[in-house]
């Protein structure tokens, strides 16, 4: 199992697979992009790459271990988590923002618009909405295997961007820009902190 929900899978394996003697651990490695199937392989795709697994507490510290060597083998950073806190965080680090790339290209490119808006669409556009050429079928089924976590981080997002609009109207700059620069250092030090762990 490499799929982006734990929770779900977990649920409905763990049981059967430890009737027959074996272990389920559950793994995702955070590696991809929108483009599927064999033409958009990679040789280096999982190195330096983060990789997480699943285990419960029904599962024994060698299966686990079996399965943290086996992504190691492949250039991995492997970290271990519980299947409910993963759903949780990915819902926020990758669902989500495949729902916001999606519902911004449907906003931006609606039939209605004029011809000359995808025109003006260049390279801010383009980066932030990259990961909306993904496959429907899986981000359909992805959104609804994490229903509950995913609807939690819209939430959260919604009043993000609910903030920015009470400041825009309001014309406090003080507030616009607070916003941009927060964000601005967020990324910053994440991006920093990405790249370090990467040459380790």
């Amino acid at each position: 199992d490499v799929g982006s929900v734990k929770m779900a899978v977990i649920k409905a394996l763990e049981k059967p697979i430890m009737k027959s003697g074996a272990f389920f651990v559950g793994s995702h490695p955070m590696a991809g992009g929108e483009k599927m199937g064999m033409a958009a392989a990679r040789a280096d795709l999982f190195e330096k790459a983060i990789c997480i697994i699943t285990p419960t507490k029904k599962t024994k510290p060698e299966a686990a271990g079996r399965v943290r060597q086996l992504w190691e083998a492949t250039g991995m950073k492997v970290i271990s988590m519980s299947p409910s806190e993963h759903d949780v965080l990915v819902s926020r680090s990758s669902h989500l923002p495949h729902v916001v790339a999606a519902a911004l290209v449907n906003m931006v490119l609606a039939d209605g618009h004029k011809t000359q808006q995808a025109q003006l669409c260049a390279t801010g556009f383009r980066d932030t909405t990259r990961i909306a050429s993904g496959s429907p079928e899986m981000w359909r089924d992805i959104s609804l295997a994490n229903r509950r976590a995913l609807s939690e981080a819209l939430r959260m997002f919604t009043r993000e961007l609910s903030v920015f609009r009470k400041a825009l109207l309001a014309g406090d700059a003080a507030a616009l820009e607070k916003f941009f620069a927060d964000a601005k250092m967020r990324r910053d030090n994440w991006k920093l902190g990405a790249e370090s762990h990467s040459q380790e």
